[in-house]
């Protein structure tokens, strides 16, 4: 995976619109350019919600419906928001990039909590999770390794 400061990405989304003299929805398709960070986690999260549609095991149920919230919490983020493409930030996806560029899986609060903690037996201070995730921007390029397990 490879970006530029400020590269941007197309991704699409739906809005259901109310049909005109209908009790239905039907959805309108919409195209916003987004940092390529965010791409690659909706092409995640879709890839998640297909397999769960074909894995009816528990945990990729459970997965799909936690990508299929992240993607409809993403795409409502996309409609509302009115500035430049490349000042985007995302409330929803910013945290899961945040726990992968540490290499922290996004499934488990017990591996987050660990790392937040000033001791094992320590609660999570605002102030330490604070730092976790605002203490940087996982949108920054350097964080490219991080993402893509590339340690050179």
């Amino acid at each position: 995976m490879h970006w530029e400061d400020g590269g941007l990405h197309p991704v699409e989304f739906a809005v259901l619109r109310k049909r005109n003299n209908k009790s239905s929805y039907e959805p309108h398709w919409s195209k916003r350019m987004v940092p390529l960070p965010y791409a690659r986690l909706v092409f995640q999260f879709q890839c998640e919600v297909a397999h769960g549609l074909r894995d009816r095991g528990h945990e990729a149920v459970r997965r799909s419906g936690y990508a299929q919230c992240m993607l409809e919490a993403f795409g409502e983020e996309l409609k509302s928001f009115k500035g430049p493409p490349k000042d985007f930030r995302s409330g929803a996806f910013t945290p899961v990039l945040q726990r992968q560029a540490r290499g922290m899986p996004d499934n488990s609060a017990a591996p987050l909590k660990a790392v937040m903690a000033a001791g094992p037996d320590e609660d999570v201070s605002i102030s330490n999770a604070t730092f976790f995730y605002l203490g940087f921007d996982p949108l920054d390029p350097r964080f490219i390794p991080s993402y893509t397990g590339d340690k050179g």
